[in-house]
């Protein structure tokens, strides 16, 4: 007994097979290929509203004059939010509620000036960011949040001091 196909399997795979789709304005289509075109316009309409969302997200988050430590969490929250919004993927659902139990140590320890919950949430959600990488590919809003888990906020909790008595 050969593993090798018959003539009539081989014909009846090549049937099967249809070549990928090529873009348009790329040169010579191979043949059986199917051209498409991509609507640049609508692309570029759908990222100008993606940043008008976040920048009313900012200016809302500025006008309510939050303190610094809320606020670069609370941004962190978000960038979750738009990388799912983005790329279509999901996120572990312990990475969520880590980002909003981070928001709600960052508003207590403004007030109270005491960082220690803040620091080891966002530990932990740094561990669950890194481990959940979506893999290969451009994910801007994902290396944004990896930049805040490691960097921002732990800077904005050295910054926080203690109210005065």
């Amino acid at each position: 007994m050969t593993d090798q196909p018959t003539e009539k399997q081989m014909k009846a795979a090549k049937e099967q097979v249809k070549p990928p789709p090529v873009p348009t304005g790329m040169g010579d289509v191979p043949p059986g290929a199917v051209p498409y075109e991509t609507d640049v316009s609508a692309l570029v309409a759908q990222m100008e509203a993606m940043q008008a969302r976040l920048d009313a997200m900012e200016a809302d988050r500025r006008s309510q004059q939050l303190p610094e430590l809320v606020s670069t969490v609370a941004a962190a929250r978000d960038l979750i939010g738009a990388h799912v919004n983005t790329s279509g993927l999901s996120v572990p659902a312990d990475m969520t509620r880590l980002a909003d139990d981070l928001v709600a140590a960052a508003t207590e320890a403004a007030e109270s000036g005491d960082v220690s919950q803040v620091q080891a949430i966002d530990a932990k959600l740094a561990k669950v960011v890194h481990r959940a990488h979506p893999g290969p590919g451009d994910y801007h809003w994902y290396r944004q949040l990896i930049d805040y888990v490691d960097d921002h906020i732990p800077e904005a909790a050295d910054r926080v001091t203690a109210p005065a008595a």
